[in-house]
């Protein structure tokens, strides 16, 4: 087994994981507002996706994100943040109206990650790039150290405001 596989292995795990969390989300869960420095949920699972979009299409393959080449602005009709950092501003904008939809753009966004880890060569992988947000470093630790840890401690995020809200956050 490889890194590439290892990796595709736990991005897909993250993924199932985080679907099966927000897959039950009422719209006024989505939205609630938690106070303090916490977005809603529909905020963070917003952040999660473009983010991985952004990271795994834009960032290491150097295309343009899923959001932009398959149309999806216009069809979950949800601000992009504009960079991989979310403010409390752009938070408090985020409205998910038809989740469905959104996850649907998830879906697709996953299946390129997918897609990248699946024909991933070890030069790929040990390739450097210069983050800005964290200096120099390769795809592999950029897509477990970022992409893979990311996806997870939000789901975690939002497993944990569900369970604030009375609901139950991890599905098992």
């Amino acid at each position: 087994m490889n890194a590439q596989s290892i990796l595709q292995a736990q991005m897909q795990q993250a993924h199932q994981t985080l679907e099966a969390v927000i897959g039950d989300c009422s719209q006024e869960t989505l939205h609630n507002e938690p106070g303090g420095t916490v977005g809603s949920i529909a905020s963070i699972y917003a952040h999660t996706v473009f983010d991985e979009d952004m990271v795994v299409n834009g960032m290491i393959q150097g295309k343009p994100p899923v959001l932009q080449s398959g149309g999806w602005g216009a069809k979950i009709n949800v601000p992009h943040p504009g960079s991989p950092m979310q403010t409390p501003e752009w938070a408090k904008s985020v409205q998910i109206t038809d989740l469905a939809t959104f996850q649907q753009y998830a879906q697709a966004v996953y299946g390129s990650t997918d897609a990248f880890l699946a024909s991933a060569t070890d030069a790929e992988m040990e390739r450097v790039l210069d983050t800005g947000f964290m200096g120099k470093q390769t795809v592999a630790f950029v897509l477990a150290g970022v992409a893979a840890w990311h996806v997870m401690s939000h789901q975690g995020e939002i497993s944990a405001l569900k369970g604030a809200q009375g609901q139950k956050g991890l599905p098992f």
